[in-house]
């Protein structure tokens, strides 16, 4: 099925996520498909020409939850089983998978342009192995709020009830902690396994996680929260049978405030911020990047010169109209259109951003210097 364009309406700028998600959901049983648009009559010779740097709405059979991108591609998921890609920039999509009255799917990624994951409420998790041609389901068990895969065999997730489904779409700097339980998967999501070592003395009061990343077959890493005390890496090297607390940064001068992690070509990511020169009436926060190997040793990454507010796999939400890219040796910022519709949930194939807000909007991305 093919899906076009049809032109922007005017609606108000960055409503609550969750909410406006809650608000489809509830006529999601009674949605149709949507077709074609009906093209619009053309304006008079006196109105102003289009603007070219300007979001242009899309439609999608189902409301889209979640974006991605790999390579050109860009990949939505949402209600009703939703998985929808667009090749083209945002023009049009083809859906690759649904499910009239399904489950609600949350958040979606890919390890490379082959395997890919969705997953969202009532444990329910799609996995492909051909690039999104077709997609296989399995069962979690209850609601999956994050979730890391390595390869198509081998994950790591937060499973639970009651936990924020939309954590990801708040400032880095003020995360939603999630009291839901990690759980590791060797085999693609059919089976997955707890992890003891979380019940022990050292660990008991890192009740919550904030973030996962699962870095190959042996190495897997949480953010755990202390009750709002302490944020502290928690990794494994040898597939989940032996877990170390990593303490972050906490002396008289700094302290180091890690709340997002991603894996990017072969390293953790880590970004947060920090809290510098304490000594000096209290001190003064910057945003912070780290990187490592193996989640133990952690070296510094680019540092950011604005304030970071939502990270994701592809950069850091900069404000309304700029987003940056924070690995490798140089900052890299891209302008995409500034009108309040660029949300937290964003994605960039090639030179084209796509947002979701209670709709899907694409437009063009241009790289920048300076943000």
């Amino acid at each position: 099925m093919t899906l076009h364009r049809r032109p922007r309406k005017f609606r108000p700028a960055l409503p609550a996520a969750i909410l406006a998600i809650s608000l489809l959901c509830a006529c999601a049983a009674r949605k149709t498909p949507v077709g074609p648009s009906t093209p619009q009559p053309p304006a008079a010779s006196s109105s102003p020409a289009p603007n070219p740097l300007a979001w242009t709405e899309v439609s999608t059979p189902f409301p889209a939850v979640d974006i991605t991108a790999v390579g050109n591609v860009f990949w939505v998921c949402g209600v009703d089983e939703m998985i929808a890609s667009s090749s083209d920039g945002g023009t049009t999509w083809q859906l690759k998978h649904q499910n009239l009255h399904g489950k609600i799917l949350m958040h979606i990624a890919f390890v490379n342009d082959k395997i890919g994951h969705a997953a969202g409420k009532g444990g329910l998790l799609l996995s492909t192995t051909d690039g999104g041609k077709t997609w296989k389901p399995h069962n979690a068990g209850d609601d999956v709020l994050a979730f890391s895969f390595a390869d198509a065999k081998n994950g790591i997730a937060v499973i639970g009830w009651g936990g924020d489904m939309n954590r990801f779409m708040e400032p880095i700097y003020h995360p939603a902690p999630m009291p839901a339980e990690v759980k590791l998967s060797h085999d693609g999501g059919e089976h997955w396994e707890g992890i003891p070592v979380l019940n022990t003395d050292e660990l008991k009061p890192f009740t919550r996680v904030l973030a996962v990343a699962a870095l190959d077959g042996n190495h897997y890493l949480m953010i755990r929260n202390n009750d709002g005390i302490e944020d502290a890496f928690l990794v494994t090297a040898d597939a989940g049978k032996s877990w170390k607390l990593i303490h972050q940064r906490n002396d008289d001068t700094n302290r180091e405030f890690a709340k997002r992690v991603f894996v990017h070509e072969g390293e953790y990511w880590a970004f947060g911020q920090q809290l510098l020169d304490r000594q000096k009436g209290g001190g003064y926060m910057v945003s912070m990047t780290r990187r490592s190997k193996d989640g133990e040793t952690w070296l510094p990454g680019l540092g950011a010169k604005s304030e970071m507010g939502v990270c994701r796999a592809q950069g850091c939400y900069v404000g309304d109209g700029t987003l940056e890219t924070l690995y490798g040796i140089k900052e890299q910022y891209w302008k995409v259109p500034q009108d309040g519709s660029l949300s937290a949930a964003w994605a960039i194939a090639g030179s084209r951003a796509c947002t979701i807000d209670t709709t899907i909007e694409c437009g063009p991305a241009i790289p920048a210097d300076q943000p």
